[in-house]
């Protein structure tokens, strides 16, 4: 999994996606951590996050929204998950 504000900028991300992507197996799994929108208020910003995956080759799956237990305690998130294609 990735968090976003590990890599705040966009060359950092790519980089990264990048060498994921190749080093993955075939139809392998990424998930994406945005933070929660609720929260951020950064809906047009999973948009972006998005497209920028999708832009490495990856390939939108399926997005969670929910709870679960993050450093210790309960918080709400959106997790967005990709497959290689």
């Amino acid at each position: 999994m990735l968090h976003y504000w590990y890599f705040p900028r966009a060359k950092d991300r790519r980089t990264i996606l990048r060498e994921v992507y190749r080093i993955l197996r075939p139809n392998g799994f990424i998930s994406f951590y945005p933070g929660d929108p609720e929260i951020y208020r950064n809906y047009s910003e999973l948009k972006t996050i998005i497209r920028e995956i999708e832009s490495t080759n990856f390939h939108f799956e399926s997005k969670y929204a929910g709870t679960v237990i993050h450093e210790d305690t309960i918080q709400k998130v959106h997790i967005i998950n990709f497959r290689k294609k």
